[in-house]
């Protein structure tokens, strides 16, 4: 059986790429994400809004976009529960809040593991 799940994902993005998304009513498909093919959204939360806009700077960083070009959408999303990461899950939070605690010292926002960086932040306060 086929769960499918209704929510609310937050997606930072490029002021271009969201005119784009706005005027096509689509997202285009990344071919090779972070953690595969797709297009990735923040589930809403309370800091969904800060980790899209911080994943959004750490690719200005890398000159992936544009600089002061930031937007974030909000987005009602229909998926199937087999296709969703749900870092909110407690054994994906137990993960990766131990990933944080027991690796800190390799986490830098000053190299490639920028986000993992951000990600401690919050795990760890």
């Amino acid at each position: 059986t086929t769960i499918m799940l209704v929510l609310k994902g937050i997606h930072g993005t490029t002021r271009s790429a969201a005119q784009q998304i706005v005027q096509q009513q689509t997202f285009q498909i990344t071919p090779t994400g972070r953690v595969g093919t797709g297009v990735y959204f923040w589930r809403e939360s309370l800091y969904a809004k800060d980790l899209a806009l911080c994943w959004y700077e750490y690719r200005v960083r890398r000159g992936d976009y544009p600089a002061h070009e930031g937007v974030i959408l909000t987005v009602d999303l229909c998926v199937n529960e087999n296709e969703l990461l749900d870092l909110e899950h407690p054994s994906y939070k137990d993960a990766l809040s131990l990933f944080a605690k027991t690796r800190p010292s390799e986490l830098s926002p000053a190299d490639d593991a920028g986000e993992l960086g951000i990600l401690y932040n919050l795990l760890a306060n």
